[in-house]
C-alpha cells in the first residue's frame, strides 16, 4: 500500500485562504504539485484525515471538512 502526505505548511493556499487538495492518477491541469495526492488509475482509494492539537469545533464535531468534488480533468 502506498501512502502520501499533505502537510499544510508545504501547500499553496487559494486566494480566500482555503486549500484545495487534488487527487488523481496524474497531476490535474492547473493544480499545484504540492497539493496533489496521486491515486492508482482505475482503483479506489481511502482518504484519512488526522487532526492534531484540534480546536474546540473539531473536538465537538461542529467542524467537518468540505466534501470531495469530482472535477473533470
Amino acid at each position: 500500500m502506498e501512502e502520501f502526505l499533505i502537510a499544510i505548511y508545504h501547500n499553496k493556499r487559494n486566494a480566500d485562504g482555503s486549500m484545495s487538495i487534488w487527487l488523481g492518477s496524474s497531476l490535474p491541469k492547473n493544480a499545484p504539485q504540492s497539493n496533489w495526492l496521486p491515486t492508482s488509475a482505475g482503483k479506489g482509494f481511502a482518504l484519512t484525515m488526522r487532526m492534531y492539537v484540534s480546536k474546540k469545533p473539531v473536538l465537538d464535531g461542529a467542524w467537518f471538512p468540505s466534501p470531495i468534488e469530482l472535477k473533470p480533468n
